[in-house]
């Protein structure tokens, strides 16, 4: 289904996605340390979009390919 290239390419887009991720979550705790409850909320919901952004991009590239 995929070249070796391209998984590279997909697994190097989760990596920054993952760190773009953690660096938001550090400074949006940082703002919201009094609101620790609300920021673990955003936290996993923006996880989740992220996961599912992934998972259907990937499954809908190798439907087309």
């Amino acid at each position: 289904m995929y070249s070796q290239s391209q998984k590279k390419n997909i697994y190097i887009y989760i990596y920054i996605y993952i760190y773009i991720f953690i660096y938001c979550g550090i400074q949006i705790f940082n703002l919201l340390n009094q609101y620790i409850y609300i920021y673990i909320y955003i936290y996993i919901y923006i996880y989740i979009y992220i996961y599912f952004f992934f998972l259907f991009t990937v499954e809908f590239k190798s439907l087309i390919y």
